[in-house]
């Protein structure tokens, strides 16, 4: 997605991991809107009833939360949803996180939650198994080149800001997968099921053939200047 435009350098947020970087033009491309229509399959987290103690998450408190948190078994509920992304209450073995956090002087119980509102969120799709996928690209090329050569005519300079995301049940009971934690006041989860594996297999390559055939889109797609907020395809390894 992107965030901001600059003389020869975007700034981007990354929707595989969570995070946002900067990079130049000539790594930016445009999408397609059939590349859109699979909702992003990860959504922006934080840990509901919890603040760092000071301004900042401590680093123990960021390891501690990490460990718990990654590869394990999670029961989840959504507690809250504003415009930041969904409060969620983690669970781990039994053991809630937010009070876990609190017992061991991580964090501290948060103040009263602003009025809550329910709003499309940003998000972010998994990547997943996409190392696996630059093997089909080639065979993804050479079934469809004219499919894919009549989207990119037809879509060249296309980035849209109408993308969408999968959403996350309030005050229900899932179990959910974690796709990248940045804090606990910052995680992306994915709910298993929701997320269609051959749908988001097919984006992925769908996504590979795109971007690897046509290069002319680079430099149409830059001459438009694309919003922030706008869908976009990145280079990044």
């Amino acid at each position: 997605m992107v965030k901001e435009l600059f003389d020869d350098k975007v700034a981007i947020h990354l929707v595989d991991y969570g995070h946002s970087m900067t990079i130049k033009n000539i790594q930016l491309r445009s999408i397609t809107p059939k590349l859109l229509k699979l909702p992003f399959q990860a959504v922006c987290c934080w840990l509901a009833g919890v603040e760092p103690v000071g301004s900042e998450w401590s680093s123990e408190a960021l390891l501690w939360f990490q460990t718990l948190v990654d590869g394990q078994p999670l029961n989840a509920r959504v507690l809250a949803v504003t415009e930041q992304g969904y409060g969620v209450e983690l669970v781990s073995r039994g053991q809630n996180m937010a009070a876990a956090l609190i017992a061991e002087q991580l964090a501290k119980t948060k103040g009263e939650p602003a009025k809550e509102r329910h709003v499309h969120l940003e998000s972010t799709m998994k990547q997943g198994d996409s190392f696996q996928t630059s093997k089909h690209t080639e065979a993804v090329s050479r079934e469809m080149p004219r499919e894919i050569q009549t989207a990119v005519a037809s879509d060249v300079a296309c980035f849209p800001v109408d993308w969408k995301t999968v959403e996350l049940p309030l005050n229900e009971s899932f179990q959910p997968c974690v796709a990248a934690v940045i804090s606990p006041s910052l995680f992306y989860l994915l709910s298993p099921t929701q997320v269609d594996q051959q749908k988001l297999q097919e984006v992925i390559t769908g996504l590979a053939a795109y971007c690897s055939t046509y290069n002319a889109t680079l430099t149409a797609g830059m001459e438009s200047r694309p919003a922030a907020g706008a869908a976009c395809c990145a280079q990044f390894s």
